[in-house]
């Protein structure tokens, strides 16, 4: 029996309406930013927008400090991972895996992140997030980058990609994904391999305007100054025959920029920002008080603003955190984001979340947001699948305490 013709005209309606929808409820695409004079800038019109973010940290790349235990039961995260391939099989690993990258990062998170003030953030990965052998890539390798950027898009948060964890690895370090191992720079393959991730990323969200920028590699200090350079100048080269509009962002060194990289005007460089990383009171610099942060701001800082008015570049801070209340606390954090109101210095704090054996955020977090009640990772080497897969499924649950003294200053008058 055919269909009559107000049937089908109706179905038609019906169709015409519910493409309308659909396309309403789509966010608007993001003005394109640029990175012009020591400014990032609306490319459109020129208008500078102060850069005030977060990372994404131990997402997609996993840092066992965010464990509710004593981290040094993992020292990072592959470690993680090869636990879950000797104890359940590759297959089981991989599910794991998945189910973290699922479960850590809500979108209750993304709405904590506008909540805060921010407008932007640094989604870091590791590799293997993306490729499933040495070359080949997974066939859905993009399934989490593209849930954050939409996630990002629909809030009006910017998004800057991060390789956090190179193949081979870039340090030696746990930040990098695996400590004890810094072959990234010595091996052609491993760079080889880095360039078809990033190719593959930027052939996705070249159209993305939300995806603002794209940095090289995070902390890659395992390798020289001269390696470095080479391989971030050929990545430049090769990212900007697919992507020419895009801002590249191109990592600093341990302890400086201006022995590494050139004046990327002479170079015939455009559109690209430097990135360091800050953390006054840890890591050997100083102790964590008022004093040594007050020096960051009024001799290294001022050092770093002189070399980008000079090379009419912007800086971004990647990664900074007081922790410590009594090195300043939310205070103090207040005062490196009020950095981004300085022309050519965008902020990123590390990081959105942690979880805490003790919970609550203390006197003393590295995550803005955390656990509001004591808990207990599994004993990931002892404990049955059934407990590690129920854990990680519950992590959505989770009640959350926030910085509020922070988020208050941050979007307070």
């Amino acid at each position: 029996m055919k269909p009559s013709i107000p049937s089908l005209c109706f179905s038609l309606l019906l169709f015409l309406v519910c493409l309308t929808m659909t396309a309403c409820t789509l966010p608007e695409p993001m003005p394109r930013l640029a990175a012009r004079g020591t400014s990032v800038v609306e490319a459109e019109t020129g208008q500078a927008l102060p850069l005030r973010g977060v990372n994404l940290g131990n997402w997609l790349l996993i840092e066992p400090g965010v464990f509710p235990d004593n981290p040094h039961r993992l020292p990072d995260g592959w470690t993680l991972k090869q636990i879950f391939v000797e104890r359940f099989g590759q297959d089981e690993a991989e599910r794991l895996m998945e189910l973290w990258y699922e479960s850590f990062l809500t979108d209750a998170d993304f709405d904590r992140i506008r909540a805060f003030g921010f407008n932007f953030v640094r989604l870091g990965f590791d590799y293997d997030v993306v490729e499933a052998e040495p070359g080949v890539l997974k066939d859905d390798w993009y399934r989490h980058f593209d849930r954050a950027v939409a996630a990002c898009e629909a809030r009006g948060i910017y998004v800057l990609i991060d390789m956090h964890g190179a193949p081979r690895r870039q340090n030696n370090h746990r930040p990098s994904g695996r400590a004890g191992v810094n072959r990234f720079f010595e091996e052609p393959a491993a760079q080889d391999r880095a360039m078809h991730i990033w190719k593959a990323i930027a052939e996705r969200y070249k159209d993305r305007s939300a995806v603002f920028a794209y940095e090289a590699l995070n902390e890659p200090w395992g390798g020289g100054r001269r390696r470095l350079r080479d391989f971030v100048y050929r990545w430049y080269d090769e990212m900007r025959e697919i992507d020419p509009d895009v801002i590249l962002c191109f990592p600093g060194w341990s302890n400086g920029l201006d022995r590494v990289y050139g004046d990327p005007h002479e170079l015939g460089q455009t559109n690209v920002m430097y990135d360091m990383h800050f953390y006054p009171g840890f890591f050997g610099w100083g102790e964590p008080r008022p004093e040594v942060h007050d020096a960051f701001f009024t001799d290294t800082l001022p050092r770093y603003v002189e070399l980008m008015e000079a090379w009419q570049s912007p800086l971004l801070i990647g990664e900074f955190n007081v922790v410590r209340d009594e090195a300043g606390g939310a205070e103090m954090m207040k005062r490196y984001f009020d950095l981004a109101d300085v022309p050519g210095v965008a902020m990123c704090a590390w990081t959105f979340k942690e979880y805490k054996q003790q919970g609550g955020i203390g006197d003393a977090s590295w995550g803005l947001w955390t656990n509001a009640e004591p808990m207990q990772s599994p004993n990931w080497r002892e404990d049955p699948l059934e407990t590690i897969e129920a854990w990680i499924r519950g992590l959505p649950e989770v009640k959350i305490e926030e910085n509020e003294k922070l988020r208050d200053l941050l979007t307070g008058p």
